[in-house]
């Protein structure tokens, strides 16, 4: 019902991979029950939450397609990105990271034009009134107002009203009457219900990126859980990840989950597990992709950590040092680690090991060094 076929430009530029990428993020849908309204049928509101899914999805796939529409556009960007002044300066150096200014400010730009329209969608909810017999929202011109000011990012100030006016031609209805405004939709008229139950989700510092991944089948609760991480991740994946997690278990460790929200992200989820107030371990994670760290705080300590391998096990010290990857940045963070008779650079900024798409065997072993390491 949901995911029908979407057929990707052969040369994409810069914004719909990120509103590719944003599609591909949402949460696979799973309606709710809720009784926040008693003049409202469970089935209207099961309805609606279908609904609204839908128009989401066919508002990303819309936008893909028509740029102009939205006023999107990366095409300074993609230029940028190809230009001399890029490929043959200080950013493209290997294995080098930098702060390029530029390219920041022309990504977010495009980054914030997409998001505004799911910005203001959320506003709208929290402002407006559910009508019970015809459902539609109700919201006072004042209130109106503050959705279209929360709506309102530095890329696109001054553009909130045409932005709006946008959106409303997507099959989006506004009538005004005295004292505000009434939003329907005639294709899906039951979708502003599904809007309303994401607006009225437990609040937390997840809401408004739950809300950005549609996540109704979290809205009883106000944070992620390891089952939500499970359901994207492909079967070998997840079977390392219960490995590891089952282990960490019976260490005094606290689990931290956040939804990547972010449009350029390689990853959907990532988790970290803390103690004593700092990140020890932790992993990144999508559909295809899963990437395990270590954190060593300091980089005396992966020095440190190498020596210490190397004379209790010869074999997980090779494994230790294969995976602590080399950073060639030239930041003040850049340093120089000795791993047994090799010296390497890595950046600062991170003290980590990494493991890429781990097998068993990479798991165990990071259990071991995570154990000798933090003495657990």
């Amino acid at each position: 019902m949901f995911f029908e076929d979407f057929t990707r430009n052969n040369n994409e530029s810069s914004l719909q991979k990120s509103i590719y990428h944003m599609l591909y993020m949402l949460a696979s849908f799973k309606e709710v029950e809720v009784s926040f309204n008693d003049n409202i049928d469970t089935k209207n509101y099961l309805e609606g939450e279908a609904e609204f899914y839908q128009y989401v999805k066919n508002l990303y796939f819309d936008m893909y397609h028509n740029n102009e529409k939205y006023k999107l556009d990366s095409t300074k960007y993609d230029e940028y990105m190809k230009s001399d002044k890029r490929n043959k300066g200080k950013f493209m150096i290997e294995k080098q990271h930098h702060q390029d200014a530029k390219e920041s400010s022309l990504r977010n730009k495009f980054q914030q034009s997409v998001t505004f329209y799911f910005r203001f969608l959320y506003e709208l909810g929290i402002y407006s009134d559910i009508c019970t017999d015809t459902f539609f929202l109700k919201i006072s011109k004042n209130k109106y107002e503050n959705v279209l000011k929360n709506a309102e990012t530095a890329k696109v100030r001054g553009e909130t009203h045409e932005r709006a006016n946008i959106l409303l031609s997507s099959g989006i209805d506004r009538q005004e009457y005295e004292d505000g405004y009434i939003f329907s939709c005639k294709k899906y008229p039951k979708m502003f219900l599904g809007l309303a139950v994401l607006c009225r989700a437990p609040e937390s510092k997840y809401k408004w990126m739950n809300y950005m991944r549609l996540d109704y089948k979290r809205y009883h609760s106000p944070a992620p859980e390891m089952s939500d991480i499970k359901e994207t991740m492909p079967q070998d994946s997840a079977h390392n990840i219960n490995i590891l997690t089952e282990t960490l278990k019976e260490m005094p460790l606290k689990m931290r989950v956040k939804p990547m929200r972010n449009i350029t992200s390689d990853f959907k989820w990532k988790v970290e597990f803390i103690y004593k107030s700092k990140s020890c371990i932790g992993f990144y994670v999508d559909y295809t992709s899963l990437l395990v760290c270590i954190y060593f705080n300091d980089s005396k300590n992966i020095t440190a950590m190498a020596d210490t391998l190397r004379n209790m096990d010869e074999e997980l010290f090779e494994w230790y040092r294969n995976h602590i990857p080399e950073r060639l940045c030239k930041c003040p963070n850049n340093r120089w680690v000795t791993l047994g008779d090799t010296r390497r650079r890595i950046c600062g900024m991170s003290n980590r090991l990494d493991v890429n798409n781990p097998n068993e065997t990479d798991m165990e072993n990071c259990v071991k060094v995570l154990r000798t390491f933090r003495k657990l």
